[in-house]
């Protein structure tokens, strides 16, 4: 009987070893964010837009009366041309809000989203903390990465009083 050679198959590339690795997520495309497109009428950063979709959108937060945005604060003591600050996002404590009847000592937390432009000055940031906790206002930094990757939890973590920014933990 004849011997039928058949051709060889091409051989399969051995499986990986380990865990599949991540594929990076490039958080400058809108596609890959887990928040909607930031609409025409939100002058501000996505940052910002990341914050107000989660406090308003899906915690179901009121504008102007559990959170205000672009408040003006005073603390004179920040900028020699003007006696405000303006807080992207104050959430007050008391009965009827959101957050509560009891923040300790403060009366309410201000969010502070980073931005491409915004905070180039560690210590202009430590000074701001240290003039509005004198006045009762709780300052949360939410840096950039974090907050385009996952609102949600820097939100949720700035909602319970911690601030997980690399300068809120002395960075």
């Amino acid at each position: 009987m004849a011997r039928i050679d058949l051709p060889r198959m091409p051989r399969q590339p051995a499986a990986p070893k380990g865990p599949p690795k991540a594929r990076p997520t490039n958080l400058s495309e809108e596609s890959q964010r887990p928040f909607p497109e930031k609409p025409a009428w939100f002058s501000g950063p996505v940052t910002e837009w990341a914050v107000y979709y989660d406090l308003i959108e899906v915690r179901h937060f009121k504008l102007n009366q559990d959170v205000y945005y672009q408040a003006h604060l005073f603390a004179p003591e920040l900028y020699a041309s003007r006696d405000f600050f303006r807080a992207d996002f104050v959430l007050p404590y008391g009965r009827g809000r959101a957050l509560g009847p009891s923040g300790g000592h403060y009366h309410a937390i201000v969010f502070d989203p980073e931005s491409v432009y915004t905070h180039p000055d560690p210590g202009m940031d430590l000074l701001r903390r240290a003039i509005l906790d004198g006045q009762g206002y709780l300052l949360i930094l939410m840096d950039m990465e974090p907050l385009l990757r996952d609102p949600h939890y820097v939100v949720g973590k700035g909602l319970e009083g911690i601030d997980i920014s690399i300068r809120g933990r002395g960075g």
